[in-house]
């Protein structure tokens, strides 16, 4: 941990994190019915996006 190895572990983590809010509101929006809007499909690439940089 004294190397600095711990902290890229901790950034994947957070940025993995920050997607729960996404994959949250895209449920919510597959549940009421708005499976083809552009926001469900801008969350998806969005979510997908955050993963490869994670």
């Amino acid at each position: 941990m004294l190397s600095g190895e711990g902290q890229i572990y901790t950034y994947m983590v957070l940025v993995s994190e920050t997607t729960t809010p996404g994959i949250n509101l895209r449920w919510y929006l597959d549940t009421d019915g708005m499976k083809r809007s552009t926001s469900y499909l801008v969350k998806g690439v969005v979510i997908f996006l955050s993963w490869l940089v994670s």
